[in-house]
């Protein structure tokens, strides 16, 4: 019998987490000084106006050790981080490869596999570089 899905305060009360977490320094290529103060800015406010757990919480070990399951490409794996204050169920991926997923979708998802799937959904953003692009073409349309 398959063993029942974590709940968000489950994890968060139990100190396991494992090791595997990939370091979040996930770029090998340089992105562009402006995309940088971009990308800062946007980790900035997304802290400020949802929160953050430190890297080694319980319940952003399970994201990263959860993602671990996943491809990973030219050696590369997103770090995920979790807002505990959104509250609504989504993710979303930075210029950087940083992914983060909202307490609201955690607490929704009913298995760890509707969890995979979404943080794999963010890992291919991030692979094909959508969030780039779609800066790129913002600013030539501008």
């Amino acid at each position: 019998m398959r063993e029942a899905f974590p709940s968000i305060r489950h994890v968060a009360e139990s100190n396991e987490g494992g090791s595997g977490v990939v370091s979040a320094d996930n770029s090998k290529k340089k992105l562009p000084k402006q995309t940088l103060v971009s990308i800062q800015m946007a980790k900035d406010e997304l802290a400020f106006e949802h929160g953050e757990l430190s890297l080694d919480h319980p319940l952003e070990m399970y994201l990263n050790n959860l993602s671990l399951r996943l491809p990973k490409r030219d050696g590369v794996r997103p770090h995920i981080h979790l807002l505990p204050g959104w509250k609504e169920a989504n993710g979303m991926c930075l210029a950087d490869g940083t992914i983060y997923i909202s307490a609201g979708l955690v607490e929704d998802a009913e298995t760890e596999e509707a969890l995979l799937g979404v943080i794999a959904h963010e890992q291919v953003h991030a692979y094909r570089e959508h969030a780039t692009k779609t800066k790129r073409k913002i600013k030539s349309v501008s």
